[in-house]
């Protein structure tokens, strides 16, 4: 399978969402926009599935981020993190070999598609953020209004 990672804007580099500021953002983002238009809501549930993973007693307050790395939902969700998971799925496949039993096959399947779910929500949290960020009234306008009157006093 091949993954594509999504890009991060620059201003974005450093500042990556966490699960929880993830599961957040998109609340707020619901009460604004129907998100339903642009992602199916079994594709959000990964949001869902990863937090109530790490709230069970087994998980000690993590989440197995595809399936194979110990994560803390306040933890940034970087580039790095995302390629470490990638890198520990394919190695521990080729040592491992394929699937045992059809649960193990179920299981591992379920690990990719959730893994998928939530590159596609990072895609469109940085997408959507910046539109949402330097639309009049957001942050980023703030900021850049700033910059631009204090260039002009």
């Amino acid at each position: 399978m091949s993954i594509k990672l999504p890009e991060v804007p620059m201003d974005q580099i450093g500042m990556e969402p966490s699960l929880n500021k993830l599961i957040d953002w998109f609340k707020e983002v619901s009460e604004e926009m129907d998100l339903d238009e642009y992602i199916e809501p079994n594709v959000r549930e990964v949001l869902n599935e990863y937090k109530k993973n790490s709230e069970t007693e087994w998980s000690k307050g993590e989440y197995y981020l595809y399936g194979q790395v110990l994560t803390d939902p306040d933890s940034p969700i970087t580039r790095e993190l995302l390629q470490n998971a990638i890198d520990t799925n394919s190695r521990r496949s080729q040592e491992y070999g394929g699937p045992c039993n059809s649960f193990e096959a179920a299981s591992m399947a379920h690990s990719d598609q959730l893994f998928s779910n939530l590159l596609q929500l990072l895609g469109f949290y940085y997408i959507t953020y910046n539109e949402i960020s330097y639309a009049p009234g957001g942050a980023g306008y703030k900021r850049a209004l700033k910059l631009w009157n204090d260039s002009n006093t």
